[in-house]
């Protein structure tokens, strides 16, 4: 059993004009809990991993899993900017933090979540006709370092659309694991052949000292009111002392009524 209580508090700003309007929003969560720590006797299985980052800043609990609780109060805020323009454009913004109320270290050190203040977390996106650009990060809470950095690009309408997500994540040391720098880019492009068929095709490649291409493959769809059918190809170049990586088929039957088979 472990109390919680939060509230949230939003204020959006509106500024109404004749081609753009703006729309600024401060928010803040606020949320109040024990600070007992959690019980040594629970395994900890699907809390091992937490990824810091806009999507979970106002979450009431920044674990992943069950298994584990965010014991202590602590509270969120950030503020989100959007701008409103003709032609389908649009710009949205938001930066935010959190602060922690107790001493007591609750995440891994590298998880931008420490006593006290957190990292900043943030997105940037843009919209203009057929482009869209997504930008989100988080920031060293002393010198505005990248810790983390993802952008995603992306071009195009039916029948074709292409598009380009890069990824930067610094050192982190979890629970169970230590996982070095990682950078790397992903290109991939979607077709719509025909009102039934369409395919897809994906490159991954990690930059660095080890970098080199880490997977390729493809996906071949036919796609009707009543039945879905793909033949998946994949190539992993991952290597590890017992693993060079291979090459998989998978041809996947979806019967709308009943249900997926592989």
């Amino acid at each position: 059993f472990y109390p919680t209580a939060s509230v949230e508090v939003k204020y959006p700003l509106i500024n109404q004009g004749e081609t753009i309007s703006q729309v600024i929003e401060p928010v803040a969560k606020l949320v109040i809990a024990p600070s007992s720590k959690e019980n040594a006797n629970i395994p900890i299985e699907d809390s091992l991993d937490t990824e810091f980052d806009d999507s979970n800043l106002f979450a009431t609990s920044r674990f992943t899993g069950y298994d584990r609780v965010e014991y202590g109060s602590h509270l969120a805020y950030g503020v989100k900017w959007t701008l409103y323009a003709p032609n389908n454009s649009s710009i949205s913004t938001f930066f935010g933090q959190s602060y922690q109320f107790s001493k007591h270290e609750v995440f891994p050190e590298r998880s931008g979540l420490r006593p006290h203040f957190s990292d900043y977390v943030g997105r940037v996106n843009i919209s203009y006709k057929d482009l869209s650009l997504a930008y989100r990060f988080r920031l060293n809470y002393k010198d505005f370092n990248p810790q983390t950095s993802e952008v995603n690009l992306n071009y195009g309408r039916e029948p074709l659309r292409i598009g380009v997500d890069y990824m930067f994540l610094k050192q982190s040391d979890y629970f169970y694991s230590d996982f070095p720098d990682r950078e790397e880019v992903l290109f991939y492009l979607n077709s719509k052949l025909t009102k039934d068929w369409s395919v897809y095709y994906y490159y991954r490649y990690a930059f660095g000292k080890d970098g080199g291409p880490i997977e390729t493959g493809g996906t071949l769809q036919y796609e009707d009111e009543c039945v879905q059918i793909a033949f998946d190809v994949e190539k992993s170049y991952t290597q590890d002392r017992d693993y060079k990586g291979d090459l998989s088929f998978v041809l996947r039957f979806n019967l709308k009524m009943l249900g997926n088979f592989e």
